[in-house]
């Protein structure tokens, strides 16, 4: 335990403590938030520019009731991808494909602040990538399609090849070195 100060100097210090660890505890969070504040911006332009493009066109050509064009139908992909291009979307959409969680299930196992694991929910659902369904005052989240996983899994499989390759590489650089 502290001992409590005993003379006006020993007195002005700890306040002075006391202070300073307010101080540097309150420009922490002001950083924390001002990150979320900027993450949020980020996503909302990502959100207007992908509406303004992608959706619109895929959109209109089922509104218009025509067949879909291939440029329709690579932005419909394109905007999949942009939805996807979140490494904190990857790690919920990963977790998700497993089964049904609450938000408060998910997360310690993302890693995210709630309010940014509530920001990245938002974009997926805004996507059509995950449903939410409420229970009193929780929400559980799914994934809408299964074969959302099989895409995941894929791309993990072309990730280790292309590491695998690369590392090969690096060994046959390093044994020609010597």
């Amino acid at each position: 335990m502290a001992k409590r100060p005993s003379t006006p100097s020993e007195l002005r210090d700890a306040v002075e403590r006391t202070v300073q660890a307010t101080l540097g505890s309150a420009e922490r969070q002001r950083e924390r938030t001002q990150g979320a504040l900027d993450d949020l911006a980020g996503t909302v332009d990502q959100l207007r520019r992908g509406a303004g493009a992608g959706l619109a066109k895929g959109r209109r050509a089922i509104e218009e009731r025509r067949p879909a064009t291939s440029e329709d139908i690579s932005e419909l992909k394109a905007e999949l991808f942009r939805a996807l291009a979140h490494p904190g979307r990857i790690r919920i959409l990963e977790k998700l494909v497993d089964g049904e969680r609450s938000v408060g299930e998910l997360q310690p196992l993302v890693g995210l602040e709630l309010s940014h694991l509530s920001q990245q929910l938002g974009v997926l659902r805004r996507a059509d990538l995950v449903t939410a369904r409420k229970d009193g005052a929780q929400v559980f989240y799914s994934v809408r399609d299964p074969n959302l996983g099989k895409l995941l899994a894929t791309a993990k499989q072309l990730l280790i090849r292309s590491l695998t390759e690369r590392q090969r590489l690096l060994g046959d650089l390093h044994g020609g070195a010597s």
